[in-house]
């Protein structure tokens, strides 16, 4: 069960950016805050970004720890 959560930062970058882009396409169910439909377009972009980024963390992927699964 380890390897499933050895790299939770992609599994965080994802989940909120699904989360988000939920938000910015679905602006009509949050019509009481129509803010929140601008913060979900930013943030959905920043989560895109982190997720590139936690794609490919060295060091659990080819870095200092060893990936048995191959």
């Amino acid at each position: 069960m380890n390897n499933y959560l050895a790299n939770w930062k992609t599994t965080v970058s994802g989940l909120l950016t699904a989360f988000f882009g939920f938000v910015a396409f679905s602006p009509g169910l949050f019509g009481k805050w129509p803010w929140v439909g601008q913060v979900a377009q930013y943030a959905m972009i920043g989560g895109l970004a982190a997720l590139g980024v936690s794609a490919k963390d060295n060091n659990v992927t080819g870095g200092s720890k060893p990936n048995n699964t191959n």
